[in-house]
């Protein structure tokens, strides 16, 4: 499953991106990425751990340079019947 998300009308300039995440684990991937933010690396990405409830992390992207005025915040999970995750509380702070 992937889904995404673009952010318009940003600042240029170095954002970060943090999320919380918890996930019942086994799944064959799951991460956080952002791409599409015009600095020429083509997309960032960050692992999201299968913790186990109530167990929620913090998943960081850092130095995504906007230089075009957008982004776009994707997630992606693969896995089986009965695996699951829950991402939320998502933040974009420009530095």
């Amino acid at each position: 499953m992937y889904t995404d998300q673009t952010v318009t009308g940003l600042a240029n300039g170095t954002y970060t991106l943090t999320a919380q995440a918890v996930g019942g684990g086994g799944q064959s991937g799951a991460y956080l990425s952002v791409k599409n933010y015009g600095s020429g690396v083509p997309e960032l990405t960050a692992p999201i751990p299968g913790t186990g409830w109530p167990n929620w992390r913090q998943v960081v992207i850092s130095g995504i340079v906007v230089t075009n005025g957008q982004l776009t915040v994707g997630l992606y999970s693969a896995g089986s019947g009965g695996q699951w995750l829950s991402v939320d509380a998502f933040t974009l702070v420009r530095q």
